[in-house]
Order: structure tokens, then C-alpha cells, then sequence
């Protein structure tokens, strides 16, 4: 016999995996895929209950200017509208988040709330620096 034939030979002769096994190996994985779980997530909330808003206007040279306290819930997606009467970038410390500002024109600043903390926006004009807002993100 060549050696063609004979490995044809042994391919036909191999065992093949008996229909009782396979039958007891898939019903044993669906078994663990399938009924509630009281472990299980609560349902996701809707994407609307994750969404903040929030406005800052700012003035240059502005005195007597109270901070502005935001608070969100951990986990949503921030937007920040600002306005300003001068040229600058407004930053979220903690966040690496940064946005250029035109003056007269709004601009929005967005960020996803991952990090509890509280956190500061300040609006940055060449060498001056101005606290403009807290951003408090609440825990879950």
C-alpha cells in the first residue's frame, strides 16, 4: 500500500465524536448561559438620566464673582455651554479636558463623569487664571 493510501485510510478509520457526547457537552454549556440571575445588573439606565447640563458665563475682570457648584452623577456625560466676553480656554482640572473660547461665542465643554471628586474649571487668559466653577461628581 503507498503511503497516500494509507493516511487516506487512517483519516476514514479515525473515531469520530459520538452524537451522546456532543449532546451532553452542549446542553451542559447552554444550561449555564440561560435563567435569571438575582447577581445579574439592574437594567442600564436610559441615556437621557446620564446626560448633564450646565452654563458658566464669564467676565473679564469680573469682581466679587461667585464660583459656580455643578453637581452630576458619576458615570454621566457632561455639557458645559460658556460664554465669555474675551478670548481664552476654559480647563477642567482632573479630567485633562480643554476648550477654546471665542469671545461672544458659546462653546461646550464636554466631558464623561468617570472620577468622583470635585473637580475646577478655570478659564485661562495667557498668564491669568480664573476659577470659574466646581464640577462635583457624585459616587454611584
Amino acid at each position: 500500500m503507498s503511503a497516500r493510501t494509507e493516511s487516506n485510510t487512517a483519516r476514514r478509520r479515525s473515531p469520530a465524536i459520538p452524537a451522546a457526547v456532543l449532546a451532553v457537552l452542549s446542553s451542559a454549556v447552554l444550561a449555564g448561559c440561560g435563567g435569571a440571575d438575582a447577581n445579574q445588573p439592574a437594567a442600564a439606565p436610559k441615556m437621557s438620566d446620564l446626560t448633564q447640563h450646565a452654563s458658566v458665563v464669564y467676565k473679564k475682570g469680573e469682581t466679587g464673582r461667585k464660583v459656580q457648584e455643578i453637581q452630576v452623577a458619576q458615570g454621566s456625560l457632561v455639557y458645559i455651554g460658556i460664554d465669555s466676553d474675551s478670548d481664552g480656554i476654559a480647563r477642567l482640572d482632573g479630567y485633562n479636558v480643554t476648550l477654546k473660547v471665542s469671545a461672544g461665542k458659546k462653546a461646550t465643554l464636554v466631558a464623561s463623569a468617570d472620577y468622583p471628586g470635585v473637580f475646577t474649571i478655570n478659564f485661562d487668559r495667557g498668564a491669568e487664571h480664573d476659577l470659574v466653577a466646581r464640577l462635583e461628581v457624585g459616587t454611584k
